[in-house]
């Protein structure tokens, strides 16, 4: 008896053996990115030196490489705007006019360029993969009558997210 007991637990263990069981839920698996957003002006004034009324000069006919590095994981716009002209003799941006324009490379640069007012213009909306260098371009138009003197502005550039 007992060696039939033994071979009918044996039995009895392989077939719970062979009895599949199979546990399964779905689990929801969620993760937040954080923005980050970064920019380094690499230059800190934009000088036109000696020029003449009527001339229409630019930043890259002057050979200058004014760029901005950008960081970031998130939408961005980059806003304008500017004083008007004071020195010699008060000029408003009408009269002295300024354009801005912004680029993520030279060979478009200067192309969409914005005549600036006192109030912020929006020049440009990247996405996030749209990071890195980001050139800038300035042009002014110099008035023909202008009387000779220093004349000076202040430009501000806003990177922006969202």
């Amino acid at each position: 008896m007992r060696k039939a007991l033994t071979i009918f637990s044996f039995f009895l263990v392989s077939m719970l053996s062979v009895i599949p069981l199979s546990f399964a839920d779905e689990i929801s698996v969620t993760a937040s990115v954080s923005p980050y957003f970064t920019v380094t002006f690499n230059y800190n004034s934009v000088d036109f030196g000696t020029v003449t009324g009527g001339q229409t000069v630019n930043t890259t006919e002057l050979g200058l490489n004014l760029n901005v590095t950008v960081d970031t994981n998130t939408d961005f716009s980059v806003y304008a705007k500017a004083t008007d002209w004071s020195g010699t003799q008060a000029y408003t941006l009408g009269e002295f006019p300024i354009y801005f324009d912004t680029a993520t490379n030279t060979e478009n640069l200067g192309l969409g360029a914005i005549s600036l007012t006192t109030t912020d213009q929006l020049i440009d909306s990247y996405s996030y993969n749209e990071g890195g260098t980001h050139y800038h371009y300035y042009e002014i138009s110099v008035p023909t009558n202008i009387q000779a003197g220093s004349y000076s502005n202040t430009v501000t550039v806003t990177y922006q997210t969202g």
